[in-house]
């Protein structure tokens, strides 16, 4: 009996100083990036394509550097289902999430219904392809890396005209909109 409560006790003297010498797991802050696209309805198909882009991105670099500090790199994925109304309640779910900053969404009306919510949040977001100006305009929360349509059609235009010999142009448009093209 006195040999078992020894070992008992000699048992967990051993333990503690194992736990007591164990350095804790350094965690490593996360930051967490808000992906906003049509994964199901009419605009999946490309939406699934740039959802398939940024998950690449942050495979190849998931940690970032941000002052100093390196912070992991977790994506939250959702699927605005390509219907502005579902849009703005995905939207909502991306900032009730944290997430820091979203990318997205393909579809001029998905990103214009998540844009007050991102704008109210105080929330960047920023549209990684498709390019409207009525969606950036007026919200100093939503922005755009790509070029808008207008610029794209101005050097369609142009190419045609100066490389193919065309003699006349023409840009299909909304006349008044903000995609108006001037050659």
């Amino acid at each position: 009996m006195k040999k078992s409560i020894v070992f008992v006790v000699l048992l967990c003297i051993v333990l503690m100083f194992c736990a007591c010498g164990r350095k804790a797991k350094e965690e490593v802050p996360i930051v967490r990036i808000g992906v906003f696209e049509p994964s199901s309805g009419d605009y999946a198909s490309v939406g699934q394509k740039e959802i398939l882009g940024i998950q690449y991105a942050n495979m190849e670099c998931p940690n970032i550097e941000i002052g100093g500090k390196t912070y992991e790199v977790q994506l939250i994925i959702t699927d605005n289902e390509s219907s502005k109304e579902t849009a703005a309640d995905v939207a909502m779910e991306l900032i009730d999430a944290g997430a820091a900053v979203i990318l997205g969404s393909y579809g001029a009306e998905l990103s214009g219904a998540g844009a007050p919510v991102f704008e109210e949040a105080g929330v960047a977001a920023i549209g990684v392809t498709y390019y409207e100006p009525s969606v950036t305009l007026g919200n100093s929360y939503y922005y755009s890396i790509s070029f808008h349509n207008s610029f794209y059609a101005a050097i369609l235009a142009s190419f045609a005209v100066d490389r193919l010999n065309a003699k006349t142009a023409y840009c299909l448009g909304v006349s008044g909109s903000p995609n108006d093209v001037e050659l």
